[in-house]
């Protein structure tokens, strides 16, 4: 064999173990790119909520409508939400009205109330209730549901609807 057949098949050598290692690269590249993806997926909002109790309070001239939900951020990042309750008539005066969450409302019961400004920590649920003032002009319409929408700070929104709701007098 000549030297110059010997500087080829050494080139050759190191050649297939430069490929050999291109090729790994490329899959550990692949693979930390796909592990990115994932950790990125699981960052963005993921939440979901249940509708746990529903009371309608009659105190007077007032109807104060609460609803104790559970929020899951099943995001790895902290998440911030908001509420608002959408009230459905049977009449066709009025097919729909939305009504804010208003922790300030004062009632006589011992829960805890979310506040206007809900920050629920990464993979944690948190159990409370919302609170809303109907407003007095529509006591006479028939509500036919109660759509209760949570909505995080990136804009997507939850909503659980419920036909029932339990009434208490004061």
């Amino acid at each position: 064999m000549n030297t110059a057949e010997t500087i080829s098949l050494i080139a050759l050598f190191i050649a297939a173990i430069s490929a050999l290692y291109a090729r790994k690269s490329n899959k550990i590249s692949k693979d930390a790119l796909k592990i990115s993806k994932r950790e990125y997926e699981m960052k963005l909002s993921s939440f979901e909520i249940e509708i746990i109790d529903s009371l309608k309070i009659i105190n007077g001239d007032k109807n104060i409508l609460l609803f104790e939900v559970r929020i899951n951020n099943k995001s790895t990042s902290k998440n911030s939400f908001s509420s608002y309750l959408e009230l459905n008539f049977t009449d066709n005066n009025i097919s729909a009205l939305r009504i804010f969450h208003n922790p300030q409302i004062v009632v006589e019961k011992d829960i805890e109330i979310f506040a206007n400004d809900i920050l629920i920590d990464d993979k944690s649920s948190l159990i409370k209730w919302f609170i809303y003032e109907q407003p007095r002009e529509i006591f006479k319409g028939k509500i036919e549901s109660y759509n209760v929408n949570i909505a995080d700070i990136d804009g997507n929104c939850i909503s659980k609807k419920t036909y029932m709701i339990k009434t208490e007098n004061l």
